[in-house]
């Protein structure tokens, strides 16, 4: 049941959460719903629907990327590797 959000993903969430939203709030079993609809965990909705409401503090359009991809180790050129070995 989880996976990697994507940004294309998060960018559906975050829209289907604003059509549910009144006055920026959520009625009570939205985001239970929202997560079944797209194979989510509860607390996965939870964090795009917070990005989302953070980012819209200066009424600009909401940027709810997915942050995953800056993290782990940097990518080595292996070939530049083997050169310095050898």
């Amino acid at each position: 049941m989880t996976k990697q959000i994507t940004d294309d993903l998060a960018q559906a969430l975050w829209e289907t959460l604003l059509l549910h939203s009144t006055k920026g709030r959520l009625r009570y079993g939205d985001i239970t719903a929202i997560a079944c609809e797209f194979g989510l965990t509860t607390k996965a909705v939870t964090r795009v629907w917070k990005k989302g409401i953070r980012s819209m503090g200066d009424r600009v359009a909401a940027v709810v990327k997915a942050g995953w991809s800056r993290r782990g180790r940097k990518k080595v050129d292996r070939a530049e590797l083997c050169k310095r070995v050898a």
